[in-house]
Formats: C-alpha cells, structure tokens, sequence
C-alpha cells in the first residue's frame, strides 16, 4: 500500500490538499518505508496487514524508533506518517482499521525536554570569520546557512533566492532594504527586513544567485563546519534510553542541521525584544501559532533570564 501510495504521489495522481507533494516530502515517505520494512521484519519476520496494526504495533514502532536512536522530533515524525498512512487507507477503503484514532496513539510528545537548538548572534560572527577556500563544498553549504540566519527561510527557498528579490523601501526618508518571497512549502509572499548587508553580499559572491547544492550534502557537512567554527558549547539534552529519558551533555555542533538556521533567525528575532509575536510570524510564514512557537528554541535556563529581562524593564 505504501509503495502504491508514494507512486502515485510521484505521479501527481495523489495531492496533498489540492497541490503536488514536494520531493522533500516524498522522500521522507520513502524514509518512513524503508524503517517500517526494517520494524516488520525485525519483529515480525513478514510484513503486517493493515487490519492486523493494533496498539500494540504502534507502541512496539514507538520502541523500535527509540533502538534507533532517532531524536524525539524524529520519531514523532515518523509517528504522524503512520497515523497518515492508516487514515489514507481507511479513506481508499483498503482498509476498515481505526486504530489510528485512538487517544492514545500519539503524535507528537507530550512535552519536549529539548525543543532544539539555536545560533546566538556571536556564534554567527563565529561561522562568518570561519575560513574556506572559495572552491570548497563547505564554504557554499556555511553561505547557505548563513542566508537561512538572516532571513529565516527553509533550505528549498534560500536555494532559489537571487539578487533581485531584495528591494529598497523609502521609509521616513531613509532607505531600507527588505527580501520578498513566495515560500515552496506553504505558497505564502514574506517580506523580510535585511538589517545588514550579509544577505546582499552573498548572493552578489555568486553572481546574484545561490548555487545549487543537495540537501543531503548541506546536513553532512553543517557539523563539520560548525565545530571548525568554534560553535561547540555543550548542551543538556533528554534521550531516549532503554525506556527510560536519561539526561545528556553533547555538543552542540552535534545537534545542528539545515533547519537549525530558520530556528536561529526566529528565535534571535524574538530575543531581540523589539519586535511582537505576530510580526515575527509574518516574517517567518507560519499559519499557526502552535507551529510558530517550536521554533523559538530556548532552554529553562534562557527563558528566566529573559522574564527578569522584561520584568525590570
């Protein structure tokens, strides 16, 4: 049913809401088969029929996901994919199995010990004064990054960012400039405000344009380039341990990806106090304020510090 499922999604026969799915979501299909293959015939020896999938499937999934070692976010990720496929199968009428709507089949956690990481601005500096020569995969992929700091966009929208999407705005007799763009995933026209001319300069080394890399290549050297950078102070995170949460000290260069870059911009906007909730959220596109608030990344630690911030304002 799965394999079905993702053909006809490359096929564009099957829509996610009346638009094609994107590659990106695409692939994550086909990640999610691939571990359910593995979860089948590590635990089964045979694939299951759908009417066969209980509770018990599901919270020995759940399981298999933490022998994985996948992070919390990850393993709910996979969780909604389930709960999708079951609900899609239901829909086709291939299947009469409801169990997805249990109460207790759970798709995201309940809470999250570790909502993610963010650059500080001085971490920033750090990775703009890393050196690389012009050639090298890394000095793109540290650009890439970069842009997704200063304007909060995905990866799939910094890739097709050029110089003319930036615009100048006479604004009480002095001139501004702003990014506009039309987001991939969401459709929704952002106009981001450019307070310094790192964006510009970038995409200039280009010659207006950002080259085209992978995805797969940006998350396999982001790391790298980070702990070259010096971003390698350590952070408390919560782990999934043979059933039990264990509390753990890594680096955070471990913990960064491509999308680290949008939680930076998002959270260092809200840090910067300057700016309300909803203006933030036209900046970064998000429809939902439960959406929006994952991305601001701050640890119990950071947040008393900026409630005593306000409160002796």
């Amino acid at each position: 049913y799965l394999s079905r499922k993702i053909a006809d999604m490359e096929e564009k026969y099957f829509l996610n809401r009346g638009e094609p799915y994107s590659k990106n979501s695409i692939d994550n299909w086909k990640k999610f088969k691939a571990l359910w293959s593995s979860f089948e015939v590590k635990h089964f020896n045979r694939q299951l029929l759908l009417d066969e999938i209980d509770m018990g499937t599901y919270y020995l999934f759940m399981d298999h996901c933490d022998s994985c070692m996948y992070k919390r976010s990850t393993k709910y990720q996979y969780a909604r994919l389930f709960k999708a496929a079951l609900n899609y199968a239901l829909a086709d009428g291939v299947s009469t199995n409801r169990v997805h709507m249990n109460r207790n089949f759970a798709t995201h956690a309940s809470f999250e010990a570790n909502k993610g990481v963010y650059l500080t601005m001085g971490e920033i500096v750090k990775l703009i004064n890393a050196e690389f020569d012009r050639d090298d995969f890394r000095d793109k992929v540290r650009d890439y990054f970069l842009i997704g700091c200063f304007t909060g966009l995905r990866f799939s929208d910094c890739s097709s960012i050029s110089i003319n999407d930036i615009v100048q705005l006479e604004i009480e007799g002095k001139t501004h400039s702003a990014l506009i763009k039309t987001q991939k995933k969401t459709k929704n026209e952002v106009v981001i405000p450019l307070l310094t001319d790192d964006v510009k300069k970038i995409l200039l080394k280009y010659g207006g344009r950002m080259p085209k890399i992978s995805i797969s290549g940006y998350n396999k050297y982001i790391k790298e380039i980070c702990r070259k950078a010096g971003i390698v102070s350590k952070i408390r995170t919560t782990n999934m341990v043979g059933g039990k949460e264990v509390v753990q000290w890594i680096t955070k260069d471990r913990l960064i990806s491509s999308h680290t870059a949008r939680r930076t911009c998002i959270t260092n906007l809200y840090l910067s106090d300057k700016l309300d909730m909803k203006q933030i959220r036209d900046i970064s596109g998000h429809k939902s304020e439960q959406a929006f608030s994952r991305y601001i990344c701050l640890s119990q630690e950071e947040n008393v510090k900026t409630i005593f911030k306000r409160l002796v304002q």
